[in-house]
């Protein structure tokens, strides 16, 4: 992790520097210098800048993202079609329907 992070989540905190430095930061008020604070890596200084609740963003800020992620690890293929016209309607531009 960077010296100086502004994104991180306490969940990957913990995940790096170890659950009781994760919950021990927790404490720190905004604004104010605490340490020396134990991780497996040694004693840290922390400040914190800031926090910000953890929330979903909205559907319109991440639809490409969660579009793409889809389309990548998510499409059933339909078992209604034969292979052959399932192949040429994901790779070809010319859509076909069956029937």
């Amino acid at each position: 992790m960077r010296p100086h992070t502004d994104d991180a989540s306490a969940e990957q905190i913990a995940g790096i520097f170890g659950a009781r430095f994760a919950e021990a930061i927790r404490a720190v008020p905004v604004g104010q210098w605490q340490g020396p604070i134990e991780s497996p890596y040694g004693a840290h200084l922390v400040l914190i800048t800031g926090r910000a609740d953890g929330r979903e963003p909205p559907l319109e800020h991440v639809r490409q993202a969660v579009l793409k992620d889809f389309l990548i690890f998510g499409v059933p293929s339909p078992t209604d079609v034969p292979a052959s016209i399932q192949e040429r309607a994901y790779t070809s531009p010319i859509w076909y329907t069956p029937g």
